[in-house]
């Protein structure tokens, strides 16, 4: 089995830790505090397996994880089919009637079209995944343009009203002994 994770966003480092553990609950595979990573996995064991995604170290923090899962029989057929050997592993047919042939070529081009299905799908996972991450990062800038933005328009209104301030101050005439400051906008 195949199976790769990586971390779109989430706190300040974007790391989890990640187990696979077979039925008899003995780690198989272990990484600690990741971004991201892909492991094959050649299963000993008959019977389920399990696949930890662990953020308990981030008390304060949520994190959105893409993962993709895939079994060794799945990534095969696609290795085989992007390399053109559909049939590597089937049984021939000598094909001895006219109907025999035909019937092996409808299989032959429906194995293919269910093939490009599957690559198709899985090609969009990989699209949308990536496309969510830019969004992300997009909404993420927008709102820290947003912020400074804010922030220094009014750094400006501050300056300004200190300005006029200022100004009236000095040309204001003298204080009087003993008044201080004028305050009269």
């Amino acid at each position: 089995m195949q199976f790769s994770y990586e971390v779109l966003r989430g706190g300040a480092q974007l790391d989890i830790n990640f187990q696979i553990l077979d039925s008899n609950d003995k780690i198989v595979v272990s990484d600690a505090r990741k971004a991201n990573n892909r492991h094959d996995v050649n299963p000993m064991l008959t019977g389920d397996y399990k696949i930890c995604l662990d953020n308990s170290f981030s008390a304060f923090s949520n994190k959105v994880v893409y993962f993709d899962y895939r079994s060794l029989r799945d990534a095969d057929r696609l290795v085989r089919h992007r390399s053109g050997n559909l049939y590597e592993s089937e049984e021939e047919d000598d094909g001895s009637t006219v109907l025999d042939m035909k019937i092996v070529e409808l299989k032959s081009l429906l194995h293919h079209i269910k093939e490009n299905f599957r690559s198709a799908i899985y090609t969009q996972g990989v699209f949308r995944h990536i496309e969510y991450k830019d969004r992300k990062t997009a909404e993420r800038n927008f709102d820290l343009v947003n912020r400074a933005s804010l922030v220094n328009s009014v750094a400006i209104l501050v300056t300004g009203f200190a300005q006029v301030f200022l100004i009236r101050f000095f040309f204001s005439g003298r204080p009087s002994k003993g008044k201080g400051l004028k305050v009269g906008l």
